[in-house]
């Protein structure tokens, strides 16, 4: 019988879901990175705005606030190195070769080892942590180091999800009924559980991640899972993950059985046959086994030290860049809200990035709010109460985008984030924030939004008409033009696009070099920018206030003209959007050559 023949739809299926798994594999790591980049940022805010605040106020914290200070920094400060720690070891894991040595090792005794570390844990959160084994344990052949981060990974996020009065267990079975050669772990808990909407494509979603492997209190970003299910795809199993809300969640894998004994090389020498019989023999083999276990205890405590002086070295150098970090972060403006008495205090560098000097903005809630801008100002206000009225164990944060209007009226756009300073008890009494100006990211993002949808597909003198056009409505100046040299060496250009803010169909025109600020430019090949004054600089400039001029190069180096904008009023920093240049210069560059090669 002659074997089926695939149909071309079949093949067409095929080859389809083969194009998209790239394009899928690209989505997801897209994805990582969104909620990495959150992750990092949260700790990160939280310990620049803690240390920020002890350099500004230490002289007037009581000891106990100072010590409450730096204890949320901390931790903060270890979130943020477990969570680059997770994504070199994805790294690692995820590499073509990753690290692995497998050796024969008694997964029982692990199992014990970590329950034993989760035991003051699940004592405070009162959950009864158990183990249980099923069947004849075996010897496990595993790298153990991966094994037992799998383990504590796994046990860690069972005990976050619990409620206090549950139940998590960490079960190892070793029976007919699992795969041959292979032994099944699973750690079940009793917890929320996980909706059968979120279970499915539970692995192809990141955000969905963290619930499973390792993140509540603690976010990872989701890298937990990928861990666990990377570390049992590498010993040839599969991550199962079954659950029912409000039941709980059980987490299940199987590890290769090793083929001889754990210890199996090398095998200690002992003295048979010294006159006593069957009890010598006994006794012989009881000395055997103790000295086994010695040996395995020590083994165990050297990979433990091993790992201790890996972490300290991690720790080492992880400092210095927080250390970095936290003085990058200064340059920010702190706020301060302190929720007893309403009073508000702003930072000397949270007011001048604002145009103000300390004593003109007053320090309370109406001079801080007041600089809000109005459209944004009650969306501001309800997440700063959202960020209040969470509770502790949500470790809600404030994150929010939000415009600040200068002191010369104009707006600028800020990252604001913070997050609540609890006591014990858990009540806020004060919320601490920085605010971080993009206005410059935000404008560079706005310009080269609008000339990628107003040049897309055009070319030649109408690619060069639209980018000026948009150029010019963008930065919004008066005049903004593309011009050419006509002759070698230039002394004279003429316009090849023109727009006015008047006149959206300018016409055309020539003129010479000298006596303009355009010469320089040319003559220079460098950008020009005057902020102010051209027509006392250029006298034949009259009614202009601001220029920007940059050459157009062409491939062999040459000049062949440059992109200009003047402006009626005064300009600043606005108008330097250099990466956005640069693209569409290079553009306009080829249009010119391509022209001249006709």
């Amino acid at each position: 019988m002659s074997a089926r023949v695939p149909s071309v739809n079949e093949n067409s299926a095929a080859v389809s879901t083969a194009a998209q798994a790239p394009e899928r594999a690209a989505r997801q790591r897209r994805e990582l990175l969104t909620h990495i980049s959150h992750d990092l940022r949260t700790p990160l805010a939280a310990m620049q705005g803690y240390l920020e605040l002890l350099l500004l106020r230490h002289s007037q914290l009581e000891p106990a606030e100072r010590h409450n200070y730096l204890e949320i920094a901390a931790r903060q400060s270890e979130r943020l190195s477990r969570l680059v720690s997770d994504l070199f070891q994805l790294a690692e894991l995820e590499g073509d070769d990753p690290p692995m040595t497998p050796e024969a090792f008694s997964l029982t005794e692990l199992i014990q080892d970590v329950m034993q570390k989760h035991e003051a844990d699940a004592l405070r959160r009162q959950i009864a942590l158990q183990h249980a084994v099923a069947g004849a344990p075996m010897p496990t052949q595993a790298d153990i180091a991966m094994v037992e981060r799998l383990l504590t990974g796994l046990v860690e996020n069972a005990l976050r999800h619990t409620p206090a009065g549950g139940t998590v267990t960490l079960r190892a079975t070793y029976a007919p009924q699992c795969p041959p050669g292979r032994t099944e772990v699973s750690v079940r808990d009793t917890g929320e559980g996980i909706a059968s909407a979120d279970l499915d494509g539970l692995f192809d979603r990141y955000q969905n991640a963290e619930r499973v492997a390792g993140t509540g209190a603690t976010p990872h970003g989701g890298l937990g899972l990928a861990i666990a299910r990377r570390i049992v795809q590498i010993h040839g199993g599969e991550l199962r993950i079954t659950s029912q809300p409000g039941l709980g969640t059980e987490v299940a894998f199987d590890l290769p059985l090793a083929r001889g004994p754990v210890g199996q090389s090398p095998q200690l020498p002992i003295a048979i046959g010294d006159g006593r019989g069957d009890a010598g023999s006994s006794a012989a083999t009881d000395r055997v086994g103790e000295l086994e276990r010695h040996l395995r205890e020590q083994a165990r405590a050297l990979r433990e030290s091993e790992r201790a002086r890996q972490a300290a070295e991690a720790d080492v150098r992880a400092y210095e860049q927080r250390y970095v970090l936290a003085l990058r972060g200064s340059q920010d403006g702190l706020w301060e809200w302190d929720l007893s008495s309403d009073r508000v205090r702003l930072s000397p560098r949270w007011k001048s990035m604002l145009g103000f000097e300390s004593a003109e903005v007053p320090d309370d809630r109406a001079g801080w709010l007041g600089s809000v801008h109005a459209d944004d100002r009650m969306r501001f206000e309800a997440a700063l109460q959202a960020c209040v009225g969470a509770r502790a164990d949500q470790a809600a944060g404030f994150d929010q985008p939000v415009r600040l209007v200068h002191k010369d009226g104009s707006v600028r756009h800020v990252l604001s984030r913070g997050v609540a300073i609890r006591r014990e008890d858990g009540t806020p009494f004060r919320v601490v924030g920085l605010d971080t100006d993009v206005t410059a990211v935000r404008r560079m993002q706005n310009v080269l939004d609008v000339l990628a949808e107003g040049t897309a597909q055009v070319q030649g003198q109408a690619f060069l008409q639209a980018l000026v056009r948009n150029f010019g409505r963008a930065l919004d100046v008066d005049l903004a033009f593309i011009a050419e040299c006509i002759d070698d060496p230039p002394t004279r250009v003429r316009t090849l696009a023109c727009w006015r803010s008047d006149d959206d169909g300018a016409r055309n025109f020539e003129f010479n070099l000298a006596g303009t600020p355009c010469e320089a430019v040319i003559q220079d090949g460098k950008t020009c920018f005057h902020r102010d004054e051209i027509e006392r600089l250029f006298p034949r400039e009259r009614g202009y206030a601001a220029y920007l001029g940059m050459p157009i190069i062409g491939t062999d180096g040459r000049i062949l003209g440059h992109l200009a904008f003047f402006d009626r009023t005064p300009r600043g920093d606005e108008m330097l959007v250099d990466s956005v240049y640069k693209i569409f210069l290079a553009r306009a560059a080829a249009e010119m050559e391509r022209a001249r090669s006709k």
